[in-house]
């Protein structure tokens, strides 16, 4: 494995944890009653629509937090097994032109990772939000 890709990979690594350790101290000051009744009191919210912002960004916290260290499981597979070399054997074998395959890598590369990406946005509009009522659209 290239040294190259193992900084890369750490680097990756690093990132995930950081953002998760911000993103607990977000969740322990927001889950804290009286910064809770500060904003309640701030803004004029209704408690129990406030009850239900906060379910909503608890569980979007938690589902927030599985899919990050999935995605980063996965980019690590992709990099690791050849993912780019394997789309990019693609793109030659399709056309000759440079250009156009730079083009087709790339749209290539946008296809999979929208691919990977479907359940995890299905998951948050149509199963979290439905949840709470936030959601009035039909899958």
């Amino acid at each position: 494995m290239s040294p190259i890709l193992v900084l890369f990979l750490f680097l990756k690594l690093v990132e995930e944890i950081f953002e998760n350790i911000l993103a607990f101290l977000n969740k322990k000051y927001y889950e804290d009653p009286k910064n809770q009744a500060e904003v309640i009191k701030t803004l004029q919210l209704d408690p129990e629509n406030f009850k239900k912002s906060l379910a909503y960004t608890q569980d979007k916290f938690r589902f927030g937090m599985t899919a990050s260290w999935i995605q980063l499981f996965a980019t690590a597979l992709f990099l690791i097994f050849g993912g780019f070399t394997l789309i990019e054997t693609k793109a030659t074998s399709i056309t000759d032109n440079p250009i156009g395959q730079g083009l087709l890598f790339f749209a290539l590369l946008g296809c999979v990772s929208y691919l990977f990406a479907l359940p995890f946005s299905y998951y948050s509009v149509f199963v979290i939000e439905e949840k709470l009522v936030f959601n009035k659209q039909t899958h």
